[in-house]
């Protein structure tokens, strides 16, 4: 959904689309079971936007929500345990802290959640697809009709979290590799407000 103007917009079917690349690990694995996305932030906007609409673009997967209710993100040694169960192929996540006034009011939260759960779903996926979504807010908005080489000047926490070198250099790192999809580490997608 593009928040500017209130249009849904149909990124599911990009070219690059896990779930239906003819590489993609979707066939039945272990013991015939469906494989497994997990959607990290399912209660959020983006989130649930994406479990909405996974029956339609990923068949043959099953489908995990994953809300604070259920899991807490930032409980890891709960989150490592269940990533070992339940074996997801791929990790959607879009769970954050991500309204500004609570990430100013709290860094170290923000610091927790922003940077820290991504990193260590980021470590616990260094074998599938991983794909984080950011934040058109790690730009300043100066100039607008940005894209992924533009330089960003983050003006809040929550921006400041969304762009930490922890979280670049885990996402970048060499050994975050899917055989599946060798010419891809990871996708990083950002919303965008600015035209």
């Amino acid at each position: 959904m593009n928040e500017a103007n209130g249009q849904s917009q149909d990124y599911a079917r990009s070219p690059t689309n896990v779930c239906n690349s003819a590489a993609s690990p979707c066939r039945l694995h272990q013991h015939g079971r469906l494989p497994v996305i997990w959607i990290t932030g399912a209660g959020g906007l983006i989130g649930n936007y994406l479990l909405h609409t996974a029956a339609q673009f990923c068949p043959g997967w099953r489908v995990r929500p994953l809300v604070r209710l259920d899991l807490d993100v930032a409980d890891f040694p709960k989150v490592a345990t269940l990533f070992r169960q339940e074996k997801p192929g791929v990790i959607l996540h879009c769970a954050a802290l991500r309204q500004s006034p609570d990430c100013q009011a709290n860094p170290a939260l923000a610091q927790k959640l922003n940077v820290d759960v991504t990193r260590h779903l980021c470590e616990l996926a260094r074998d599938i697809p991983f794909i984080f979504f950011s934040s058109d807010l790690v730009f300043d908005g100066r100039t607008g009709d940005y894209d992924e080489t533009s330089p960003v000047n983050p003006l809040s926490v929550y921006a400041q979290t969304k762009v930490r070198r922890r979280i670049v250099r885990s996402l970048q790192s060499p050994t975050h590799c899917n055989p599946h999809f060798p010419e891809r580490r990871n996708l990083t997608l950002r919303r965008s407000r600015f035209q």
